[in-house]
């Protein structure tokens, strides 16, 4: 969001506040393993990061390489997108889990194809992949992408459910 607001309004502030924040997460919201965390609050949570978690933010990474054409942000896009196909990927069905292979603790590794208030994991995987495709010239995330995006198969008849892949 920061990232669209200095590309919308030209405010400096905005892109130093992005850059920031992509910091902040990159360095204090990773375990000792390298993967992310939920959330933070007094400290990093013991809550690992989902799929939305690692999509949303490899998205913004990518905002922000939009924005400032600097390699850093496009590498740690990339890294995330690899880290999503590692943990979340599922061969099978070629769509991802909300939950990485290791959550051993769900009796059921759930999948959500529809956006609420909170866009799924897999749509905005979509988005990232997408991005990725064409900033990196990258066949393998293109057809990640079009394996996810014909997934949503309410998409025509329930579009209020689907507007982050719409």
């Amino acid at each position: 969001a920061l990232s669209t607001a200095y590309k919308a309004f030209g405010a400096k502030e905005f892109l130093n506040e992005a850059k920031s924040c992509a910091s902040f997460i990159l360095s204090d919201l990773k375990d000792p393993q390298g993967r992310l965390r939920r959330y933070h609050l007094d400290g990093a949570s013991d809550i690992r990061a989902g799929l939305e978690d690692y999509a949303l933010f490899g998205e913004g990474l990518a905002a922000l390489y939009d924005v400032t054409n600097e390699r850093r942000w496009l590498d740690e896009a990339a890294a995330i997108a690899k880290t999503i196909v590692n943990l979340f990927y599922d061969k099978d069905t070629r769509l991802f889990y909300d939950m990485a292979i290791d959550a051993l603790w769900l009796f059921v590794r759930e999948r959500d194809l529809f956006d609420t208030d909170i866009p799924s994991g897999n749509s905005s995987a979509a988005g990232l992949f997408l991005k990725l495709a064409k900033a990196l010239d990258n066949d393998e995330y293109k057809e990640l992408a079009r394996q996810i995006l014909s997934s949503a198969e309410g998409i025509h008849t329930d579009p209020l459910y689907h507007g982050n892949f719409l």
